[in-house]
Formats: structure tokens, C-alpha cells, sequence
């Protein structure tokens, strides 16, 4: 699975740092993968992860966080 967000920093210049997870439930709390990361201008302040080991045919929920604030929760199926 890939995960795709973007970031909108106060200054287009800073470096953001993140996490995102990916769990089986809908309230996130039984997560099966999880991890930071950075981006910053150069990639436009975008996020693409590639999520593997994921059983196939299953439903998944994700989030990113930074800074702070926590996106809406995503749905995903393999």
C-alpha cells in the first residue's frame, strides 16, 4: 500500500517531521505498522510511504501526525 500526504508548514522553508500508523480498527489501536518521517521543500512537502507485509484483502486505517495536529483518519484495503 502507499500512502500519500502533504504538509503545509508556516514557513515554506522549514523541515517538518512526522509520524504516521496504520492499524486493523478504525479508532487506530491495533496497529500493525508504524514510523516517522521528514520532508521539506525539495519534495514540496509531501509524504509517500510505502506500507508493506500487509495481509492481503484487508482492511486497513491510517494516520498521519506533525507538529501537533493528527490528519483524518484514512481507510485502505489490499
Amino acid at each position: 500500500v502507499i500512502l500519500w500526504t502533504r504538509t503545509t508548514p508556516a514557513d515554506a522553508r522549514d523541515v517538518v517531521h512526522g509520524s504516521w500508523r496504520i492499524a486493523k480498527d478504525p479508532a487506530l489501536r491495533h496497529v500493525v505498522a508504524r514510523g516517522r518521517f521528514r520532508t521539506d521543500a525539495r519534495r514540496d512537502h509531501t509524504v509517500k510511504l510505502d506500507v508493506d507485509r500487509l495481509r492481503p484483502g484487508t482492511t486497513y486505517y491510517y494516520r498521519f501526525e506533525c507538529d501537533g495536529h493528527a490528519s483524518p483518519i484514512g481507510r485502505t484495503r489490499t
